[in-house]
Formats: C-alpha cells, structure tokens, sequence
C-alpha cells in the first residue's frame, strides 16, 4: 500500500460524497476526515523525493514523518471495504485496490 493508492481512495470517496461506502450515519467510518489534508502533503512530499534524486534522504524523511499515518488510515479503510463487499471484493477495485482472486497454485513435490 502507498501514497498514490490512498489518494485513490481518497478522491474516490469526496467524488461519492455522502453515499461513499467510507460514511457511516452523520461521520465518516475511518480517519480520512481528519488526514486528508495529510495525505495530500505526503503525496507532494512523495513527488518531491522523486524528482530530486540528488537530495532524496531529506524529501523522504520528510515524507516518510507522515507516510505511516496514511498507510494506517488506508489500511483501516481497506478493511472497512472488505467489510461491506465480504461478498463480491472485486467492487473495492472502484477505490483503487488491485484485487487478485486467481486461485493459488499446488505446489508439486517432486518424487525422491
């Protein structure tokens, strides 16, 4: 999970307004109202860092003081999704999550 997918999730939730999946009654269910404003900072941060490869320490410490923040509120609204579409995950793809349901593969032992 990154910045770039947070803010996938976060445009996808102001672009549903008050029937995003994220709300829950009057307030939102997880902590992207209060770090929104965060998640935009880090993300400049992140673009920053990106393109200043002669001075990147600086950019992503500065990006990473605030990246653990939006991992965590992005995996708590991860899981929220899941929550409400338990039945068909393939839906939380609209809010930016890669979803791989190709069954896993058996392992084969070879004879000995």
């Amino acid at each position: 999970m990154g910045v770039t997918l947070a803010d996938k999730v976060y445009a996808k939730h102001l672009a549903d307004g008050v029937i995003s999946r994220l709300y829950t009654g009057w307030r939102m269910l997880t902590g992207l109202y209060v770090t929104g404003h965060k998640l935009d900072t880090c993300l400049q941060k992140h673009k920053l860092a990106e393109r200043l490869r002669i001075d990147p320490e600086t950019a992503y410490r500065k990006r990473d003081h605030l990246y653990e923040e939006v991992t965590q509120i992005l995996r708590v609204n991860k899981n929220a999704l899941k929550g409400k579409f338990t039945l068909n995950l393939k839906k939380i793809g609209a809010w930016g999550f890669e979803i791989d349901d190709t069954p896993p593969v058996k392992k084969i032992k070879p004879k000995q």
